[in-house]
């Protein structure tokens, strides 16, 4: 999904390789909660939007900002959305059960980032720096979280010239971090500031093209899905000026599905920050080194806004989530 061009290259995978992060992230001892009294903020209810606090002694950033989101989107969707989540995934179920265990005792959402971190270091070190003024990337953190052992979809091709129909191992849909180039804008869309939608539809239809094994012409792929993603997160960061909408629709056995744009997140300057767009559309903007372990009311209506820049930084990731249920 990274290459530009539109011959697929299938020994070069998006960055797939995370399987053996998600599997080995078990090695981490049991999460077990502090007998000494800490300085974090237990979680609690109410209308508040609650973020992590940076850690700026050893840079947490990149997971502050996608974790704000992830939590805010559970607390206002209900817990049994993170079941929709890569079952098979083993770094999404350990996320999903300590999230699920953060009122219980009455931890922080900041203990939940360092188990993860811990996670993952213990893996990879050098992808996923532990201490020191060393980040990780949103991206590396996101392809761990959202793979899946078993594609959910499947990728289809049919020659033009031959007529020759199969299958194929389906890359689309079995990571759902995927990446945006300029290239992946439909070819029609001649507006400066191509749709999500529009580049979605493009990606799963006729961007990506392989061999034909009868007659050696380029084949199309077109991506169909068998279940919902529970969630789906475009890496934007070189993709120029894609303009999210607020609501995506993917065809899942012949059923339309809408996931909500759920946020963003913006780099600049060393550092990630993040928007929480909640179930009624109000903007939430969280920087863990200014605003804590709260999110800051920004808007009741986050199309006031330009979400493509927060705060003199870009937006890198945007974020959709199935919140409701299947649409004719």
């Amino acid at each position: 999904m990274r290459s530009a061009s539109t011959q697929v290259d299938e020994s070069r995978p998006v960055r797939l390789s995370r399987t053996t992060i998600a599997k080995r992230a078990r090695i981490v001892p049991e999460w077990t909660v502090a007998k000494k009294a800490r300085t974090d903020t237990p979680v609690s209810g109410g209308e508040l939007k609650l973020g992590l606090r940076w850690d700026s002694t050893n840079w947490s950033c990149s997971y502050d900002s996608l974790l704000t989101v992830l939590w805010n989107i559970r607390v206002d969707v209900g817990s049994a959305w993170m079941e929709i989540l890569p079952t098979d995934n083993i770094l999404a179920r350990q996320l999903t059960t300590r999230f699920m265990e953060l009122p219980i005792f009455n931890s922080s959402l900041e203990q939940v980032r360092d188990y993860v971190r811990d996670s993952l270091s213990m893996v990879d070190a050098t992808m996923f720096p532990r201490y020191g003024p060393k980040m990780a990337s949103v991206t590396d953190f996101a392809l761990a979280l959202l793979e899946y052992a078993h594609p959910i979809g499947r990728s289809h091709v049919r020659c033009l010239a031959c007529g020759t129909v199969g299958e194929r191992p389906s890359l689309l849909s079995s990571n759902m971090l995927w990446y945006v180039l300029p290239e992946h804008a439909p070819l029609s869309d001649t507006n400066s500031a191509p749709s999500v939608q529009g580049v979605v539809d493009r990606l799963l239809t006729n961007t990506y093209t392989c061999r034909c094994l009868s007659c050696g012409c380029d084949t199309p792929i077109t991506t169909t899905f068998d279940t919902s993603p529970g969630l789906l997160i475009l890496d934007v960061s070189n993709a120029g000026n894609i303009r999210p909408d607020l609501s995506l629709f993917l065809n899942v056995n012949c059923v339309r599905k809408r996931l909500s744009f759920s946020g963003a997140i913006y780099h600049g300057n060393d550092h990630f920050t993040s928007r929480y767009v909640d179930r009624v559309g109000a903007a939430w903007y969280h920087d863990g080194a200014h605003t804590g372990q709260h999110c800051i009311h920004e808007s009741i209506d986050v199309n006031l806004l330009d979400v493509r820049c927060a705060s003199g930084r870009s937006a890198t990731h945007y974020i959709y989530a199935l919140i409701e249920e299947e649409l004719s």
